[in-house]
């Protein structure tokens, strides 16, 4: 039976869980009159993009400044040195400042917000939702109040955005960059013109 061959298996179904199928929900609201409830996933939570700027342009500034100071010292003794560091240092200053002002507008990006302040989520409640009875929906836990998860961000709050450490970190490096450009420049003119 040579040309004989097993017929095709049909492929099997995989059935994927959703998306959201990790992640905890932020909130289940009961629909009224039914055992069923709507779950609510939270928004994830978001690096700020000043503070990610803040990084970039301090660690940037603090590069450009040690050429500045290469450049200052190398040519300070034949007099080129101060106008060459000097060119760089406006770019690295330029830098520094703006790494310093990213910083800062990250730094309060990622401040923790106070419940009902600015910034929250309006029409968003804590405790109970309105017309649920004491037990809660299926898949709430008798005692835990409907619409409320423990531990997990309710509607009245909004997370931060993360990235506190990389808004502090461009803040420093900012800083750094401008203490050591001016630094330089006024080395390489006191050996310039002495």
């Amino acid at each position: 039976m040579e040309g004989h061959q097993a017929p095709p298996q049909p492929p099997r179904q995989v059935t994927l869980a959703p998306r959201e199928a990790w992640r905890r929900p932020a909130r289940v609201e009961p629909v009224p009159g039914t055992p069923f409830g709507l779950i609510v996933y939270g928004s994830p939570q978001v690096t700020s993009g000043p503070a990610v700027g803040s990084l970039v342009t301090g660690i940037a500034s603090l590069l450009v400044a040690m050429v500045v100071f290469c450049f200052g010292l190398v040519g300070a003794p034949d007099g080129w040195g101060p106008v060459v560091a000097g060119a760089f240092g406006i770019l690295a200053g330029g830098l520094g400042l703006s790494g310093v002002g990213l910083g800062m507008a990250g730094l309060r990006q990622t401040r923790p917000q106070v419940p009902g302040g600015p910034g929250a989520v309006p029409g968003g409640h804590h405790g109970p939702a309105p017309g649920v009875p004491p037990g809660g929906p299926q898949g709430v836990p008798p005692g835990v109040p409907a619409g409320v998860r423990p531990g997990v961000p309710q509607a009245g709050t909004q997370r931060p955005a993360s990235g506190r450490g990389l808004a502090v970190a461009g803040l420093i490096c900012g800083a750094s960059g401008v203490l050591i450009t001016a630094g330089a420049l006024v080395l390489s003119s006191v050996i310039a013109f002495s």
